[in-house]
């Protein structure tokens, strides 16, 4: 009996530990640092505008092969990142432009803006900062309700202080996600169709002091 309780409870572990094929995995969690920024950018028919995410959160899981003390990363289902952005949480400048793109983005209905990664490889083209490493990221975007299978490239950068950051930027048409591009003062000021994301990003591990 003793010995069936020890077998379940080794088992157990072996399942938490990740163990597969003969792998052993580790599993590290990064979550969003406060020097992270995330925007959007635009434009009208008499301005260009930005609009500040306020209030977004997420998460970066790796799942790192430690099997002989060696760590690699080598395929896709090892890594999973979640964004989400809260639509309420956008600051535009001016509480009018602030209403109308929450109205625009049906954030009622559709309280949040989200990006779910789906497979990276590494790019050929020259990061915009020294020591990055560029990648072409793809994933499925969802707006006012509407996913979308989206690309764009980032670049990423291990700092000294234990930080990743993330720089990149995707433009997306509005109506590509049945959101029509808001107006103001009864339609004489209308925005245009395209907008670009844009995100500057500190990530750092959970446990990390």
């Amino acid at each position: 009996m003793k010995l069936l309780l020890l077998s379940k409870i080794l088992v157990l572990k072996l399942i938490l530990m990740g163990i597969s094929g003969g792998a052993l995995y580790s599993q590290v969690q990064y979550l969003p640092h406060p020097d992270s920024r995330l925007w959007i950018e635009g434009s009208s028919n008499v301005n260009q505008f930005e609009c500040v995410a306020r209030e977004y959160n997420g998460d970066a899981i790796i799942r790192r092969d430690i099997s002989g003390g060696v760590e690699s990363l080598e395929n896709d289902d090892q890594l999973s990142i979640r964004v989400e952005i809260h639509v309420e949480g956008f600051e535009c400048g001016r509480s009018r432009m602030n209403r109308d793109l929450r109205n625009a983005l049906k954030s009622s209905t559709f309280p949040t803006i989200t990006f779910v990664f789906g497979n990276a490889v590494q790019s050929n083209s020259a990061p915009e900062t020294n020591g990055a490493i560029r990648f072409e990221v793809s994933g499925i975007l969802t707006v006012a309700g509407n996913s979308q299978n989206v690309t764009f490239e980032l670049d990423g950068n291990f700092l000294d202080d234990g930080r990743i950051r993330v720089t990149g930027k995707k433009e997306i048409k509005m109506t590509d996600y049945d959101v029509e591009p808001p107006t103001g003062l009864f339609g004489l000021v209308r925005a245009d169709n395209e907008l670009t994301v844009h995100f500057d990003l500190y990530v750092l591990e959970e446990n990390a002091n």
